[in-house]
């Protein structure tokens, strides 16, 4: 007893389907990482890890020096994860935004009057 064309066909597409996800997600998954929003999601998250970490281990540098090694590191982690980089000045921009989200190193006194 042969199977009908419509039975191969269903066969086919019931073997092929998993396989077909498993080569199609890990492409949807690269593309996305693409995409602008992506972009800027991990801007920030990167930003973030690189201010923190220059902050834990460069006490006595220049704050311009800080800034430099917060640079390259948030460039690091771009190169790293595969996701594109953004224009430079976009960059320095997520750093000095962090930076100024960082609590003063010397305290406002307190007000008058307390």
């Amino acid at each position: 007893m042969g199977l009908t064309v419509a039975q191969w066909i269903s066969m086919v597409v019931l073997i092929a389907w998993p396989v077909l996800w498993h080569l199609a997600y890990p492409i949807g998954q690269m593309l996305a990482n693409k995409l602008p929003s992506k972009q800027h999601e991990v801007l920030k998250e990167f930003a973030t890890i690189a201010v923190h970490q220059v902050e834990q281990v460069s006490l006595n540098s220049s704050n311009a020096a800080k800034k430099q090694l917060a640079m390259a590191l948030t460039i690091r982690f771009f190169k790293v994860f595969h996701v594109p980089l953004p224009a430079e000045d976009i960059i320095d921009a997520a750093i000095e935004s962090v930076v100024f989200m960082l609590p003063s190193k010397n305290p406002s006194p307190p007000p008058i009057g307390s």
